[in-house]
């Protein structure tokens, strides 16, 4: 659709892979004999309703050694369609965490932590309905007197619409003026309590469940406040290894394959010679996040000068 390049693409395809699970890049060609790529996400490969072929299973065709040979790729990803190709695996890359061995399809790394995330949504939500609605109380009276509760004004049967149920709230009146109390009542201000003081430490549970249901340090996606230098450095050090990992998928399994057909179509059509090893290749990630670049990058430097690290190297580490 032109709205990626080859650098923006593989942020796009973290995102739908994390999410999704799986996400697939179609190798084509233009008019012109270019070589392209499209994108598009796990939901359009699945069965097409019916398995006209044994070997089948959540779109992905394989073969008796369980190795995919084609993909169903449906024109409709809700199903309703019978519409599909079989795209053959050479054509087509698959882009996934591998979560258990033979498992066809990715799944996704969100999947374990789903439940937890819906619950700090929702106390979220709670706690800010709260905080709305304990706003709106300016003050409250105390009377001894027996049924008299709530702001202590004129109190009116209200219906609320729900299974015709009344329910009897206070009438406010707006404007300024003295409240005229009776014997025994007592004037409140009313109290802001909200949000509750034990919310934060609850949610830092539920996020640290999250977070290792996906596999990275808590700290990491919610807060590193509170982390002294050491317990920082740790933390970096495991999202450093986390997202490595993540990039050894996207680097392995996407630009390491789009840039060898890239590279060979170009060949073919005179634009680059052809040298032997052309299919040769090395990326360079982006550099690490350092909590101590002075000390970092010294450390660095000395390994430069006594030869236990090559000048490309550290040039691309930067």
């Amino acid at each position: 659709a032109g709205a990626l390049d080859f650098y923006t693409a593989q942020s796009a395809l973290v995102e739908s892979m994390i999410t999704d699970g799986d996400v697939f890049a179609q190798l084509v060609r233009s008019k012109n004999d270019l070589p392209m790529v499209r994108f598009f996400g796990g939901e359009y490969v699945g069965d097409a309703g019916f398995q006209p072929q044994e070997n089948i299973h959540d779109g992905v065709i394989y073969n008796d050694e369980n190795r995919p040979i084609a993909y169903r790729v449906q024109r409709d990803p809700s199903g309703a369609s019978k519409d599909f190709t079989d795209v053959p695996a050479d054509d087509l890359i698959h882009i996934r965490r591998v979560h258990r061995m033979g498992y066809l399809r990715g799944i996704s790394w969100l999947g374990p932590a789903i439940a937890r995330i819906i619950d700090v949504r929702e106390a979220l939500d709670n706690e800010l309905a709260a905080a709305k609605l304990n706003s709106k109380i300016a003050f409250t009276i105390e009377s001894e007197e027996a049924g008299r509760v709530g702001l202590g004004a004129n109190l009116r049967s209200v219906n609320t619409g729900v299974d015709g149920e009344s329910y009897k709230i206070d009438r406010l009146f707006p404007g300024v003026g003295h409240v005229q109390l009776k014997q025994g009542e007592k004037l409140n201000a009313h109290e802001f309590n909200r949000p509750n003081t034990n919310l934060a430490q609850f949610v830092d549970h539920l996020t640290r469940e999250i977070a290792y249901s996906i596999g990275v340090s808590p700290e990491v996606i919610w807060s590193m406040s509170g982390l002294g230098g050491t317990a920082s450095r740790a933390a970096l050090q495991d999202a450093d290894m986390f997202f490595g990992g993540v990039r050894l998928v996207i680097e392995q399994q996407f630009c390491t394959r789009f840039w060898r057909y890239a590279v060979w179509h170009m060949i073919k059509s005179g634009e680059i010679p052809y040298v032997d090893d052309w299919h040769k290749v090395r990326f360079v990630p982006p550099p690490k996040v350092s909590v101590d670049f002075g000390r970092d990058s010294k450390a660095m430097l000395d390994l430069v000068r006594n030869g236990l690290l090559s000048p490309r190297a550290y040039f691309n580490a930067l």
